[in-house]
C-alpha cells in the first residue's frame, strides 16, 4: 500500500466555488486515496465515503479554509479521528508530535510496513503520533495491506507460469497446481478480519457522558 504523493505537485485552485465544491479536484490530486491511511476510494465505498480534509483545521486557521494547498482527501474514519486535532506545527525532522504536511513530505518516507504483520510503524515522533491518533493499524487496514501483498505474489507467480508452463515436466506442473492451491488458501486467509467495532471510529480519549451512558443502558 502506497501513500499518495503530493510533494512537489502543482495544485491550482479551481476558478469558481469554495472548498466544498472541489471534492473531485482534491480527490484527483490525492490519487483517489486517503492522505492518512492510503486506502483507495474503490476499496472503501467510493468518493461518497471520503471527506475533504482541512489539514490545518479551519476552526484554528480560518484564513486557510479555501486554500487548495491545505485541502486533502481523507476517508470518513480518518477524518473523524483527526477532527480539529493540531498538537503542534510540524518540524522538518519530525521530532515533535504533529502532522507532517503532505505537500512537503512524502508519507511513504516516514511510514514503514512490517512485512510479517502488515502493520505500519515509523522511526519518527511525528509518524508515531499520526499512527496512534489515526489508528492506522485498525483491522480493515491490515486486511487491505494483506490483500495487496498477496495479490502482488499472485501476479508475480502468474507471470512466471505464463513464461515457463509449456516447458515444465508433468511433475513440475503438478507442483504448480499445489502452489496455486496454497495461494488460494492464503488469499482466503488474507481476507479474514473482524468487522469494525464502535471504538474503531471514535476519537482517542473521547469521553462518554452520563446521558449517553443512560441512553446506552
Amino acid at each position: 500500500m502506497k501513500w499518495p504523493i503530493l510533494f512537489g505537485k502543482n495544485r491550482n485552485r479551481p476558478p469558481t466555488g469554495r472548498w466544498h465544491d472541489w471534492k473531485q479536484v482534491i480527490a484527483d490530486d490525492c490519487e483517489g486515496r486517503c492522505i492518512y491511511c492510503a486506502i483507495a476510494e474503490a476499496r472503501f465505498g467510493g468518493i461518497r465515503n471520503f471527506h475533504i480534509e482541512h489539514f490545518r483545521p479551519k476552526v484554528r486557521f480560518p484564513d486557510l479554509e479555501d486554500d487548495i494547498r491545505n485541502l486533502y482527501l481523507a476517508c470518513a474514519i480518518c477524518n473523524v479521528l483527526k477532527c480539529d486535532d493540531w498538537p503542534a506545527d510540524p518540524v522538518a525532522d519530525h521530532s515533535l508530535p504533529a502532522y507532517p504536511d503532505p505537500s512537503l513530505v512524502d508519507y511513504n518516507s516516514i511510514f514503514e510496513l512490517v512485512p510479517t504483520t502488515h502493520e505500519v510503524s515509523s522511526p519518527t515522533v511525528a509518524g508515531t503520533y499520526v499512527i496512534g491518533r489515526m489508528a492506522l493499524n485498525r483491522a480493515q487496514l491490515i486486511i487491505e495491506r494483506r490483500r495487496i501483498a498477496v495479490q502482488a505474489q499472485i501476479d508475480e507467480f502468474n507471470d512466471w507460469v505464463e513464461t515457463t508452463l509449456d516447458s515444465l515436466t508433468p511433475g513440475e506442473q503438478r507442483d504448480v497446481i499445489k502452489v496455486l492451491a496454497a495461494v488460494s488458501k492464503a488469499q482466503s486467509a488474507a481476507m479474514t478480519a473482524r468487522p469494525y467495532e464502535d471504538a474503531d471510529t471514535k476519537r482517542p480519549g473521547r469521553r462518554v457522558t452520563k446521558n449517553r451512558k443512560r441512553r446506552a443502558s
